[in-house]
């Protein structure tokens, strides 16, 4: 069964998309985290394995980052043995820095999907919401402008499959974008289980206890 990595900083349309992930047979575990507004998908165990160089409001650790791999590494093969045999997703924000420190072995088993969207509209929810969090995605994005590695071009040439998904695009292309997953995914889902999908996007994004639009 695939294993799955949803890939996106705070604010990203990452939980929406896990939201809608769900109903199309994609498993998340049981220690998923809940917020104001329902789970936000996100695995509890990440930040502890990441505990050391992943903090809100402080510079982020590179060094500290490929130590962790051992932590890391031990985490996605527990979780991913114990859903074998259902497809099965891990997503936390952290995991865009912290993923660095995983080998090439673990990375090419992985199917990745990549929430793109703009980093100027993911950063204006949070930082009315949440400055701490705004802090650290604009370090995380100067540091990969200064040349730090990322997983996903690296995942790339890897030859791990890819898919960019952006949330802004849905409110135009909301069904199409849905059906992609779907099928990227392996799914085989019909269009009952597309409709049901859907029907929990509700073009705006909660996030940080507020709600922001697209």
């Amino acid at each position: 069964m695939k294993k799955i990595i949803v890939l996106g900083l705070h604010n990203s349309g990452s939980t929406v998309l896990c939201k809608m992930m769900a109903p199309l047979g994609i498993n998340f575990g049981m220690r998923i985290g809940k917020g104001k507004y329902g789970s936000n998908f996100e695995h509890r165990g990440i930040p502890m394995a990441l505990r050391r160089c992943v903090k809100f409001g402080q510079p982020l650790h590179w060094e500290l980052v490929n130590r962790s791999g051992k932590r890391l590494t031990a985490l996605f093969n527990r979780f991913f043995s114990r859903w074998s045999s259902v497809p099965s997703a891990l997503k936390h924000p952290f995991l865009c820095a912290g993923m660095t420190a995983l080998d090439d072995s673990i990375l090419q088993e992985l199917v990745i999907i990549n929430c793109t969207r703009k980093f100027e509209h993911a950063v204006q929810g949070a930082k009315r919401a949440y400055p701490r969090a705004a802090r650290r995605m604009e370090q995380y994005q100067a540091d990969l402008q200064k040349g730090k590695d990322s997983i996903i071009a690296r995942a790339k040439s890897l030859g791990c499959p890819v898919l960019d998904w952006d949330y802004d695009a849905m409110s135009k292309e909301g069904r199409a974008l849905l059906e992609g997953v779907a099928a990227f995914l392996g799914t085989n889902a019909g269009p009952g289980m597309i409709e049901k999908a859907f029907s929990l996007y509700d073009g705006k994004q909660q996030h940080f206890g507020k709600e922001t639009s697209s």
